[in-house]
């Protein structure tokens, strides 16, 4: 700022200087103008910006072609060609411009998450449709990324649909971060200065309170450098880097302190209102009284009950402001829910004063949002702040989020081995490395091996654990790059499709009570029932999170006991 005003009086000083030792004549000539004339093809498809006017030669402008609803921009005719948009054009003469538009006849679905719009442009048509997308960030915000069925950060970028083809395609804008700013203390003379908040880096708009305390001998006189003025505590508000000196200087024996106290629920503002005064000084004191409370009376070095008082120093004076609470009505506050939710109301208590202030939290619980306020309490600002003049009843609402929460769609093992334990002379069954898929619809998982010899059988133990490396294998789930697998869970959490991989070892033990018979020529069927979404649940009901790698430790130890935990049964 300093410099923009060193600037404009140097600017000042040269016109003046200008202006006395100029001889010859002024230009009066007009400035060569041309004009701009647009036409859009349909008319309904769209608008120009700008729509018109007079430029002067040689002027570049921007130019912006803004689709109508259901229609997209293909390209310029005119004194301009091309379908880039916006495009820039030259005031070389006057200029004709026409925008083409046609009737959006493609499936593309555009979100934008963030403060920013998307420009569509066909730039090519065959048996599918080119579109080039500009991201546009609107003040303080910035395009970072596509995300869906386009990727990457580049704009603009063009994504191809082909015909009977459905496209979808987030646009992500970010906020632009807030300016940092330092603020440097100097003391001149014996004092210190405390910051509140004490940082090293405040963030623009951050409101810091700096309380000068001098030393014994000495009292605060001002501050200099980006703060003025003897006012103390003081509040700045971050906007630069600023530098600020606390002056102190030596006290003088005919300088005094005023201490204020008060009785009951109010303030006292001393005008003016300074750490010592000079014997002699006037000062005038203000009580304010809280809600629901009203002044008294002076106590101490001043009394009676007129308000505001003055006061003159003439020695270091202790003075006390009485405030009565005045009687007030009652009321109450009644508080539900509609939903999965619950609402914090401070301060809670039975019964509340007149023109006492509330505010109240919704707190929705996993899995929902809240939505408004009903009865006494309208909108969806939360928290919400009410002054309680009658008994009111409000009710908070609140929805279910939608595609929350966990769905698993397959789950495989790997069976490094399984065995059957004879029983009634029948000799044990073993067979090894083979794929079991788990049905996911809640019905028993089923173990069909025509290869068990007939016989009686009294337990089953399946070893799941990850393939060696000398297994072949056809599931590429079970082995990759970064390793082989045991289990393999597929499914959506939170409306995004994920697949958890384990490569733990996990045992499932089951006694066959009664004995499992296998007879001669038949195939057995031994049945075994899991809870697979339990795999992805907290202990309090929240979801686990499969792609978070800080909830997999529980997600194994949930895994491993269900192996322990479920029904036999065949």
């Amino acid at each position: 700022m300093r410099k923009s005003g060193y600037f404009i009086f140097f600017a000042f000083l040269l016109m003046a200087f200008s202006c006395e030792s100029y001889q010859g004549e002024f230009d009066e000539s007009v400035p060569d103008l041309h004009t701009l004339t647009t036409n859009v093809l349909p008319e309904e498809g769209g608008t120009i910006l700008p729509s018109g006017g007079e430029f002067l030669a040689g002027e570049s402008r921007q130019i912006v072609a803004r689709p109508a609803d259901g229609y997209v921009f293909d390209e310029w005719t005119g004194d301009l060609s091309g379908d880039s948009n916006p495009h820039t054009i030259q005031f070389n003469s006057n200029k004709s411009v026409t925008a083409q538009f046609s009737l959006r006849d493609y499936d593309l679905n555009l979100e934008i998450v963030g403060n920013g719009a998307v420009s569509e442009t066909v730039v090519e048509r065959s048996t599918s449709v080119t579109v080039r997308l500009e991201a546009e960030a609107e003040e303080e915000w910035f395009f970072d990324r596509w995300e869906g069925d386009l990727t990457g950060s580049s704009s603009p970028e063009t994504i191809t649909i082909e015909e009977n083809e459905e496209k979808s395609v987030r646009a992500v804008f970010e906020q632009i971060p807030p300016e940092e700013y330092t603020v440097k203390i100097n003391t001149q003379g014996s004092g210190t200065v405390e910051k509140d908040p004490d940082k090293e880096i405040y963030i623009e708009g951050d409101e810091i309170t700096l309380t000068a305390k001098a030393a014994n001998g000495w009292r605060f006189s001002e501050w200099r450098g980006d703060l003025s003025g003897s006012s103390n505590p003081v509040k700045i508000i971050a906007d630069e880097d600023k530098e600020i000196t606390a002056v102190f200087e030596r006290s003088r024996l005919d300088e005094y302190s005023v201490t204020i106290s008060t009785e009951g629920s109010g303030t006292v503002e001393k005008d003016p209102d300074k750490n010592v005064y000079t014997e002699g000084e006037e000062i005038t004191m203000t009580a304010k009284p809280a809600v629901g409370w009203t002044f008294s009376e002076w106590k101490g070095d001043l009394s009676g009950s007129t308000n505001p008082a003055s006061i003159v120093v003439d020695d270091d004076m202790q003075i006390t402001a009485v405030f009565d609470e005045i009687i007030q009505n009652e009321y109450t506050l009644t508080v539900s829910t509609e939903g999965s939710g619950s609402v914090n109301i401070d301060p809670d208590k039975e019964d509340y004063s007149e023109g006492e202030e509330v505010t109240l939290t919704a707190n929705a619980d996993p899995g929902w949002t809240f939505s408004e306020w009903r009865e006494d309490l309208s909108g969806s600002s939360n928290p919400e702040t009410i002054t309680v003049d009658e008994d009111k009843q409000i009710t908070a609402l609140f929805d279910e989020e939608p595609d929350f929460g966990i769905s698993v769609q397959e789950v495989k093992f790997y069976i490094r081995e399984m065995s059957l334990e004879g029983a009634r002379r029948t000799d044990d069954y073993k067979t090894k490395d083979f794929i079991l898929n788990v049905p996911i619809d809640g019905s028993p998982f089923v173990i069909t091996h025509v290869n068990i010899p007939y016989g009686f059988y009294e337990e089953l133990e399946l070893d799941i654990k990850k393939p060696d490396s000398k297994a072949d294998i056809d599931d590429s789930d079970f082995r990759d790059g970064s390793g082989s697998y045991s289990v393999v869970v597929k499914g959506v959490f939170n409306g995004v499709d994920f697949t958890y991989r384990s490569s733990e070892d996990f045992d499932i033990e089951v006694e066959l009570s009664p004995h499992l018979e296998i007879k001669s020529g038949q195939t057995e069927i031994i049945a075994l029932t899991l809870d697979f979404d339990g795999w992805f649940m907290k202990s309090d009901g929240g979801f686990l999170d499969p792609n978070d790698s800080g909830d997999r430790k529980q997600i194994e130890k949930n895994i491993e006991d269900s192996f322990s935990d479920f029904e036999d049964g065949f």
